[in-house]
């Protein structure tokens, strides 16, 4: 059980550090931020919308967005 623990710990600490990566690599330092607050720190997105100023709407078509530019330049 503490073996099976510790591996799922270590996959979620290798997880976490990918979508750091991701999330630096960002250059719209507001979808930047967005990436950041939703994702590392588990904000909901009409949380981050008032954070950041936009509506709830907005922030998720942003992240949206962004996931399918990221994804066509991964082709």
């Amino acid at each position: 059980m503490m073996r099976i623990r510790k591996e799922r710990q270590e996959q979620i600490r290798e997880a976490v550090l990918e979508i750091e990566k991701f999330v630096v690599g960002i250059p719209d330092s507001t979808d930047r931020q967005i990436f950041e607050l939703v994702f590392l720190e588990g904000m909901k997105q009409c949380e981050v919308g008032e954070k950041v100023g936009l509506e709830r709407s907005v922030v998720s078509k942003r992240i949206s967005n962004y996931l399918k530019f990221a994804h066509k330049a991964q082709k």
